[in-house]
């Protein structure tokens, strides 16, 4: 009967750790600015990005809503809001009756008699059809967002887009 040897002592869970720490390399100590630092500093100060503004020049102001030249009147942004909405509620309604015909016929069917002369069976998925509703609603409502969007960038009231 042979004798085994002892098995390896094991570290702690905590002299495990102690080392791993002291095995990591030091990462270099980032350095905090402050105002006082700022005011010793020598030469031409804090860089900044872009180009300083022309003498002379202002800031672009926004449009007056007031304004007579057509695309900044009530209006035009209350009939270009108008169009959105009136195409939100119209696929409204088509998701609507979309539902209710899978309500009653169900999701799916097919069509033989349309296209028997041709051989070819129409088939009906009303659950992609409905998909596609719900698609175009959603790509109308980010659309009407960016025109809310383009008209408070251009001062109009958001009231004017109800």
């Amino acid at each position: 009967m042979a004798l085994d040897p002892p098995p390896p002592k094991q570290d702690s869970l905590a002299e495990a750790a102690r080392k791993a720490k002291a095995k990591k390399t030091d990462a270099p100590k980032s350095k905090v600015y402050t105002e006082d630092d700022l005011k010793g500093m020598k030469g031409p100060g804090v860089s900044v990005v872009g180009d300083p503004p022309k003498r002379g020049s202002r800031r672009a102001q926004p449009a007056d809503p007031d304004d007579d030249n057509g695309t900044n009147t009530e209006a035009y942004w209350r009939d270009r809001a108008r169009q959105f909405l009136d195409a939100i509620a119209q696929t409204d309604e088509q998701i609507a009756q979309k539902k209710e015909e899978i309500r009653k016929f169900g999701s799916g069917g097919f069509d033989v008699t349309t296209g028997m002369k041709d051989n070819i069976a129409y088939i009906n998925d009303r659950n992609a059809q409905l998909k596609q509703l719900e698609t175009h609603k959603a790509d109308l409502e980010k659309q009407f967002e960016e025109l809310q969007d383009e008209g408070r960038k251009a001062g109009v009231p958001s009231s004017w887009f109800r």
